[in-house]
């Protein structure tokens, strides 16, 4: 009877903390483009602060889900200047 109150208690707690990591998350896409307006694939596109980021694919186009913590995205790529971008200024 012990075990199986206290294997409930850890479910019920493990739910409550993926729900608040679920909750602090935000989806973030986009695409990357030169100044020609031309797609750029295999940009890096780095939540900065974290170990989190992704490259764009074959059009330009990337997915993040973004950690709680800061809302800069360090976006790089070869033979272009690195350039960091607020999260929250951009649609």
């Amino acid at each position: 009877m012990d075990y199986y109150l206290n294997f409930r208690n850890l479910l019920l707690w493990l739910c409550m903390i993926g729900g608040i990591s679920a909750f602090a998350q935000q989806k973030v896409t986009g695409t990357v483009t030169s100044e020609k307006g031309l797609p750029l694939p295999g940009v890096s596109v780095i939540q900065k602060g974290v170990l989190n980021g992704t490259v764009t694919d074959f059009d330009g186009v990337y997915e993040l889900t973004l950690s709680a913590g800061e809302d800069l995205l360090v976006i790089s790529y070869l033979g272009f200047q690195t350039e960091e971008v607020k999260v929250a200024t951009q649609s």
